[in-house]
């Protein structure tokens, strides 16, 4: 009955993180991030893109969990949640690599073009506002576009790999914001 026990104490801890322990949320999501990591590379083999699912997976719970009343459990929930994250990913990728040809053929006439300088001016200024807003944001984003490894960006931050997930997709996010970037 190990795994009977385990899930009375995840919801055990799931309501105690709900009404504002800090302890209990962050016992709560050091477990739901081992789990969630075995789950996802266990069915995505790639072992970057199995942590980018569960860091996306542990996001969206950390965002909602709160507010959410939970049907059945909240370990039920989350692994919802991460089950359609992978689903999600697994998608687009397939989606990317039916596309990726078509899509190298339309870049290689793309990255020949100048940038037009007010899209350029429009960029600086959306980099400028998330690094007023957070400037660790704004490294990570920099960083990364430099073409540093996941590794080096943590070392250099001084950040988690799973925190710096974090970092990078709330800086996309608010730099999408700021460009007026619609997702389809």
């Amino acid at each position: 009955m190990p795994d009977a026990l385990n899930n009375n104490r995840i919801e055990q801890l799931c309501r105690m993180a709900q009404a504002g322990d800090v302890s209990a949320e962050k016992e709560l999501f050091l477990h739901l991030t081992d789990s969630f990591r075995i789950f996802a590379q266990h069915k995505i083999r790639d072992r970057a893109d199995a942590e980018e699912v569960a860091q996306d997976a542990l996001t969206v719970v950390a965002q909602k969990y709160k507010e959410t009343s939970f049907v059945s459990s909240f370990a039920g929930w989350a692994h919802n949640i991460l089950r359609n994250t992978m689903s999600s990913h697994i998608r687009q990728k397939a989606s990317r690599a039916r596309l990726r040809p078509q899509a190298e053929a339309a870049m290689a006439d793309v990255v020949h073009r100048p940038v037009p300088n007010e899209v350029r001016q429009k960029v600086l200024l959306c980099l400028k506002e998330v690094a007023r807003s957070n400037r660790k944001f704004a490294r990570a984003l920099n960083l990364h576009y430099q073409g540093f490894t996941a590794s080096e960006i943590c070392n250099r931050l001084g950040v988690t790999r799973e925190y710096l997930y974090v970092v990078l997709a709330r800086a996309r996010s608010m730099l999408e914001a700021c460009l007026g970037v619609t997702k389809d």
